[in-house]
């Protein structure tokens, strides 16, 4: 019988999930990893396997917790117009101080590794159709109410809200010009007039 774990498992992938956020997959070391989880190598690799699989399962984690906080929205009940807008406007109200530009940690995947990454190609794009089922949701919820107009298919505009807050997350990590990304987002929000 193994000696029984001495660290928390998902305190330690959240410390792994912040170094990865902050400096992107290729430029975490193991170095990195270990000493922001504060395991020994043997314990990370019993535990992980390897960085690629504590990558994805970093990965997979901040999916669920982003899903789960637009699903929260989704539900809330609110005023499906206004609440594609906080989502929109959140992007730029975040915190811009040292070290807080790391963006979205699923977009910026798709730049850095989806394109020759299978597994993690595979990762984002299901994150990006969960995304975009909590939106479509959200914008036939709209059309419904009377909200929203009707005169694009709520399909599309979903898949157009995920692709421009992606976009959006983009121009945030790069530039903080508050006043073009709101001249973005009130663009971005005209798709539903």
């Amino acid at each position: 019988m193994g000696r029984p774990r001495e660290f928390n498992a998902d305190e330690a992938l959240d410390r792994a999930l912040h170094v990865f956020w902050t400096k992107g997959y290729a430029s975490t070391s193991m170095q990195d990893l270990l000493d922001a989880m504060g395991l020994s190598k043997s314990s990370f690799y019993e535990f992980f396997g390897s960085k690629h699989d504590a990558f994805m399962a970093a990965l997979r984690r901040y999916g669920d917790r982003e899903v789960a906080r637009l699903d929260a929205t989704v539900c809330s009940g609110g005023c499906a117009r206004r609440l594609i807008e906080v989502q929109l406007r959140s992007v730029i109200e975040r915190p811009s101080g040292d070290g807080d530009r790391r963006g979205c940690l699923t977009v910026n995947c798709a730049v850095e590794l989806a394109p020759h990454d299978p597994t993690v190609h595979t990762a984002v794009s299901s994150h990006l159709d969960r995304m975009e089922e909590l939106f479509h949701r959200l914008i036939a919820r709209g059309q419904e109410e009377g909200g929203i107009s009707r005169r694009h298919d709520a399909r599309s505009l979903a898949r157009y809200f995920v692709n421009a807050l992606c976009g959006l997350q983009v121009m945030a990590k790069a530039d903080r010009n508050t006043q073009a990304l709101n001249d973005v987002v009130t663009t971005i929000l005209s798709a539903l007039d």
